[in-house]
C-alpha cells in the first residue's frame, strides 16, 4: 500500500491560518485606530463647542456686569439727587429760622414770664429770664415741649431774687431745636458734592 505525504498540505493550511490571523489583527488595529481617531475628533468638536459656549457666556456676563455697574451708578445719582432735594427743602424751611424762633417764643411765653437773654449755639438755645410764678414757668416749659420747633427743654437753674415789692425768680433754660428748623449738616452737603464731582 502506497503512503500519502500530508506535510505540504498542513504547511499550506498553517500558512493560510497565519495569513488569516494577520488579516484579522490588521483589521482590528485599523478598527481601533478609526475608533480612536473618531473619538479624538468628537472630543475636539465638543471642546470647540464648549469654548464657544464659554465665550458666549463670558461676553454676556461682561455685558451684565457693565449693566449692573450702570445701574449702581444710576442708583448713586438718584440717592444723591434725593439728598440734594432734601437739603434744598430743609434749607428753604430754615431760611427764616431766626424769625420762626422769635415768633414761636412770643407765642409760647405766658404772662408773668420775661425773657432777658437769648443765644444760639449750633442747634441749642440758651434762654435766661425772670418769672414771678413757678407755675407760669412750668407752663412755659410745657409749651416749649409741645412745640414742633423745640425739643428737650431743660431747666438749668432757678434763683430767687427780690425786686421792688415782688418776689422774682431768675431761671435759665436749655432748649434743643427740632429737625423742622435744622438744615442738613455741612458734611452731608460735602458728600453730595463729592458724589457729583466723582461719579
Amino acid at each position: 500500500m502506497s503512503s500519502i505525504n500530508l506535510l505540504p498540505w498542513r504547511e499550506k493550511k498553517a500558512l493560510l491560518q497565519k495569513q488569516r490571523y494577520l488579516i484579522i489583527l490588521v483589521g482590528v488595529a485599523i478598527s481601533c485606530l478609526i475608533v480612536v481617531m473618531a473619538g479624538s475628533q468628537w472630543l475636539s468638536y465638543q471642546i470647540i463647542q464648549q469654548e464657544a459656549r464659554n465665550a458666549f457666556l463670558t461676553q454676556h456676563i461682561n455685558q451684565l456686569d457693565k449693566d449692573i455697574g450702570e445701574i449702581q451708578y444710576i442708583n448713586i445719582k438718584r440717592d444723591a439727587l434725593a439728598k440734594r432735594m432734601q437739603l434744598i427743602e430743609q434749607l428753604q424751611r430754615s431760611r427764616n429760622t431766626t424769625a420762626t424762633i422769635f415768633s414761636e417764643l412770643v407765642t409760647l411765653t405766658p404772662e408773668g414770664i420775661r425773657l432777658t437773654y437769648l443765644s444760639r449755639v449750633d442747634n441749642t438755645l440758651l434762654i435766661d429770664g425772670k418769672t414771678n410764678s413757678n407755675n407760669r414757668l412750668s407752663t412755659f416749659i410745657r409749651n416749649l415741649n409741645d412745640s414742633i420747633y423745640f425739643i428737650s427743654s431743660e431747666l438749668s437753674s432757678v434763683t430767687a431774687t427780690k425786686q421792688s415789692s415782688q418776689a422774682m425768680s431768675e431761671f435759665r433754660l436749655t432748649i434743643s431745636l427740632s429737625h423742622e428748623l435744622i438744615p442738613l449738616s455741612s458734611t452731608h452737603a460735602d458728600s453730595l458734592a463729592a458724589v457729583e464731582t466723582n461719579p
